[in-house]
Formats: structure tokens, sequence, C-alpha cells
């Protein structure tokens, strides 16, 4: 083998073709992340901003502005830390497998999917499975996809919320709170006390929905939909599973500390484009010619060549490509069904 194709072979490790799926995402900016009462921060800047979560990248934790380690990676999910910031835990509420694709039967739902993952100064030490914090058998569905945080239908918030306005800008609180049949007639007032009760109400539930999870103390708390309340303790990362009413006794009164991102709003590319080599051709098309193959631009049903990225390490030696077990999964179904040997015989020529 020339040392051009043995460096290639050693870039590429392996050719894996992957259907390309057409799947559309909103830019990840960088952002600034705190949770009220703690000294921790979160700094994150993604390097590939328009795919899923999580990509490459790189989320930095600091405590009292001191940096306390750094992952690699850049999550899309809000990130919930210890008051030390030693612990860092990412919680799925959603399960990967949409709704649609569990009902045609081409999917099912992964219940030991990771639902909480923590990291311990940056490594990842424990996961607890969906299995484990919900009964599956109650699963909720919301949208398209299987969720299983605090959910309400709030529809109506908008629309009630406008009419107990309306009343008061009419009629004044302190009147809808007397009902003087002087000056309002029963059934108005009647009706505006319901709208504004009912305006009350969905507010604190949009409170409740909008934030699910919160730390407080050494323990991060998670509202699920089954009326429970999973409870992780920074002490020893065990996980306790709570009855709603014990947590959350009474629902207007839910003031937790919030969680604040703040993005940096910054120009990003539309797409990024590769640095052609000193041939003048893309890396892509230059292997297409070294396998007699052609570039196909049509992004429909294509295929495209994947490779695995820091596969070489900094003293220029390859090291072994630790990839998902989906991407692996894949890869063999493709290989078996698409690659041909002669391939390989080329490139190890």
């Amino acid at each position: 083998m020339t040392p051009s194709k043995q460096l290639l072979f050693c870039v590429l490790f392996l050719l894996k073709f992957h259907l390309l799926e057409a799947t559309t995402w909103r830019a990840a900016m960088p952002y600034t992340q705190r949770i009220e009462g703690q000294s921790v921060k979160i700094k994150a800047q993604s390097y590939d901003p328009y795919i899923g979560s999580p990509m490459l990248g790189k989320t930095s934790v600091y405590h009292r502005n001191k940096l306390l380690y750094t992952l690699d990676q850049y999550y899309r999910e809000p990130l919930y830390t210890s008051p030390d910031g030693q612990y860092l835990v990412l919680v799925r509420l959603t399960n990967s497998i949409g709704v649609g694709s569990y009902i045609s039967g081409w999917g099912h739902v992964n219940y030991n999917q990771a639902a909480i993952k923590i990291f311990k100064n940056g490594k990842a030490i424990k996961e607890y499975r969906l299995r484990d914090v919900i009964d599956t058998a109650k699963l909720a569905q919301d949208g398209n996809l299987f969720y299983w945080g605090y959910a309400k239908n709030l529809k109506r918030s908008k629309a009630v919320q406008d009419e107990c306005e309306i009343c008061r800008e009419s009629y004044g609180k302190r009147l809808l709170s007397t009902c003087d049949t002087s000056k309002i007639k029963p059934e108005e007032c009647a009706l505006c006390r319901a709208a504004c009760d009912s305006a009350q109400l969905l507010s604190t539930e949009e409170r409740l929905v909008k934030n699910p999870i919160y730390v407080s103390g050494d323990t991060l708390f998670i509202l699920s939909n089954q009326q429970t309340v999973i409870k992780l303790s920074f002490h020893d990362l065990s996980l306790q599973i709570s009855p709603f009413e014990h947590v959350v006794p009474v629902k207007n009164e839910y003031k937790p500390p919030l969680l604040k991102r703040k993005y940096k709003k910054i120009r990003l590319p539309e797409k990024f484009e590769e640095p052609r080599l000193k041939n003048g051709k893309t890396l892509e098309e230059s292997v297409a010619e070294l396998l007699d193959l052609s570039v196909d631009h049509d992004f429909k049903g294509r295929y495209a060549v994947y490779m695995g990225s820091l596969v070489i390490d900094k003293t220029g030696k390859c090291i072994q490509y630790d990839g998902k077990v989906y991407d692996n999964t894949v890869s063999q179904f493709m290989n078996q069904q698409s690659i041909q040997p002669e391939m390989t015989q080329k490139l190890e020529a």
C-alpha cells in the first residue's frame, strides 16, 4: 500500500455506508447556563450545529468562575448540576421512537434507553433507564414523541387568560371580588370569576409544564406525567420515586429554582464546506475516484461515506473507533448489503 493510500485508509478507518436522512435542525448556538441559587456556570459551543443532540463540540463547567472540566460534546437538552458542579445530569424526557413509527409497527418503545445520564467531573459514570423511572405501561404520548415529563393540555390557556383580562379591564378586580349587583349582573360576575379562576389554574399548570425539572439543595427533582416525582440524590446518586402531592402539595406555590440559559446570537453559514485537497477536489470526490465510483449530488436516497471522528491520535497513529451501537448496527447491515469486496482490495493495494 502506498503511503498516501495508507494514510487515507487510516483516516477512514472503515468505509461505512449510511442512508442519508434529511432531518432539519435549528442551529445550535453557543450558550451560557446558570441555575438560580448556584455558583455553577456552563458554557457550551457546537462544532456541528445543524445535527441532533449530542453533537461534536465542548461543554465547560465552572464553579465560582474556576473551570472544573470540559466535555467534548454539545447538548441541546437542559443540563443540571450539583451545587459544587462536580456532577452534571442530562435528562431525556422523550423517547427516541416516534408515535407514528410505533403505531405502524416499524419501531418500538425502547424502555432500556438512558432516561437519566450522570457525569462526574466530565466522565459518564451512571445511567438510569426509562423503565427505572416510570411505569412503562402508562407511558403517555405528546405530539410525535413519547414523553414522560409533567404534561397538561394548555391549549385554552391563552383564550382563558384573555377573557379574564377583559373582565378585569371592564369591571376591576375589586368589583369582581364583591360582585356588587348594582354595578354588575350576577351571571356576568360569575362568568368573569370562573374565567379568572381558570386562568389562575392554567397559569400554575403552565409553570409546572415549563419547569418540570429543578435542583434544590443536593437533590434533582423530575416531575413526571404519572403523578410521581423522581428524586436523584447528588450525595449517593440514589433514585427515589415519591407521590406528586408529597413534593408539590400546593401547585400555585410551586416556584422552583429556574434554569436560565442564554444563547449568543451569532451568524452561522447555512452549511459548512469541507476544505479542498491539494488536487482541488473534495475528500469525497477523491475517495470516489480511488474506488472508481462517482459522486452522486442528488441527496435523495443517496449513500454517503461515513468517516468516524478522531480515529487518529496526536502522534498520527490509528486508534480504535468507538461509535454508537446504532452506527455499528447500520454499518454492518449496509456493509453486508452494499460493499463490494474489490473496494477493500483497492484500499489495501
